[in-house]
């Protein structure tokens, strides 16, 4: 496997950098400066962008290899953007949403939350899954050997975890557009899973090192 140089590693750091930023303040522009009702507005756009980043973060993720997780392929970096490009977008959706809906009321968010799905107390759950996922993606950045090295069941309760809240968000939750684009995902989400399992089971046939959190190798991030 050829390595990613620490030059062109950069620059490609550099580039998800900038362009996440960027996309995320022409949706947030284009949003408030067309819509009829602004504030409604970019703050469904927004949680569209941290959909799709969330889909292709997991989708690159379900693709990477072994020594991938360590940060030394373009792949891996890009898993690791979007993985951070979805965080951030959730967290400035729910801080628009808390503007411009909640008024910046814990109460009004959780008689929201009571009036759509039945029980005001899953507001809770979306305050976990902002601080776990904010903690996901600061471990991924600062300790990624730590990152690769987690055990499996913690990768699979943390992924399930997430995807259970998408699929409220999208399939449960979402209007019509949105919907089929969930079920979509969660379709190919699944195909992925089932087509990496399959690699590690050849992977074992051969002998060879596969995508399971417990065999990662130790190298570090370049």
């Amino acid at each position: 496997m050829v390595k990613f140089g620490p030059g062109l590693s950069r620059w490609l750091d550099a580039g998800c950098a900038l362009g996440g930023g960027a996309l995320l303040a022409t949706v947030v522009a284009v949003s408030w400066g067309l819509a009829a009702r602004p504030g409604e507005a970019v703050t469904l756009h927004v949680v569209h962008l941290a959909l799709a980043w969330y889909a292709a973060g997991v989708s690159l993720m379900l693709s990477l290899n072994a020594s991938d997780w360590h940060g030394i392929s373009p792949r891996s970096r890009l898993a690791r953007w979007c993985w951070t490009w979805a965080c951030v977008s959730l967290l400035v959706h729910v801080g628009l949403a808390f503007h411009h809906f909640h008024h910046w009321s814990h109460a009004d968010a959780f008689d929201h939350t009571r009036q759509v799905g039945g029980l005001g107390e899953g507001i809770y759950f979306s305050y976990l899954l902002m601080v776990l996922w904010l903690a996901d993606v600061c471990w991924w950045w600062a300790r990624p050997l730590s990152y690769a090295a987690q055990p499996a069941w913690l990768f699979i309760a943390w992924q399930s975890f997430l995807g259970f809240m998408m699929f409220n968000a999208t399939v449960i939750f979402g209007r019509s557009s949105v919907r089929v684009a969930g079920l979509a995902f969660c379709a190919t989400a699944v195909f992925l899973w089932l087509l990496n399992a399959r690699r590690r089971r050849v992977a074992d046939g051969a002998g060879r090192t596969h995508t399971s959190p417990k065999s990662w190798s130790r190298r570090g991030d370049r």
